[in-house]
């Protein structure tokens, strides 16, 4: 499990297509994460590991096109950990200080995870970091 984390979604069925929205805002997110981290050399994408069974469970990991995937996948605990943190400044849960900015780009995606509660097909959306969020 080390590099990956995990996309659960507590629901019995999704639709592709809905899926396939999420997984395209969070590499979206990723990427620009990645750039804002310093790491503008990476060409750094997420990828899908594995799909499991029971609630819905994707486990995503990170691949750089120029081979760079030490670098690119030690991006995936504090990109977890930057989810984390827009997604409790989001709720309330945590102040938004002037250094957590929820961009664009991570509002969208967050507006993605939430579709599938929203819309009354999931009861939750988790993501798992296999590491430390900090």
């Amino acid at each position: 499990m080390d590099g990956h984390f995990k996309l659960v979604i507590g629901a019995d069925t999704v639709s592709s297509t809905e899926l396939a929205q999420i997984l395209l805002r969070l590499d979206k997110s990723y990427k620009a994460f990645v750039r804002s981290t310093g790491g503008r050399s990476l060409k750094a994408e997420l990828t899908v590991a594995a799909v499991r069974p029971g609630s819905i469970e994707v486990l995503v990991d990170a691949v750089d096109a120029a081979g760079k995937v030490y670098a690119a996948r030690e991006n995936l605990a504090p990109f977890a950990s930057h989810l984390a943190q827009i997604v409790g400044s989001a709720l309330g849960i945590r102040s938004m200080s002037a250094d957590l900015e929820i961009a664009p780009v991570d509002r969208i995606t967050l507006t993605s995870l939430a579709a599938p509660v929203a819309n009354g097909r999931a009861q939750q959306v988790n993501i798992v970091n296999h590491g430390t969020i900090f």
